[in-house]
């Protein structure tokens, strides 16, 4: 009880910098939004496929 921190807890805090998620939540933030544009294209693309096969078939 000098004040001095007992090296538990200087590992305590190294292993919470090493844990922070933050910098990964934003990556898989990223990754989703890709994700999801690149889904909403294919998805416009199917529709204009369809769209353009029922009007040539009609």
């Amino acid at each position: 009880m000098n004040g001095t921190p007992a090296p538990f807890q200087a590992r305590r805090r190294a292993v919470a910098a090493t844990l922070d998620t933050s910098p990964l939540a934003k990556l898989r933030d990223e990754q989703g939004r890709d994700v999801r544009l690149v889904a909403l294209v294919l998805g416009a693309g199917l529709l204009t496929g369809l769209t353009a096969l029922v009007h040539s078939l009609s």
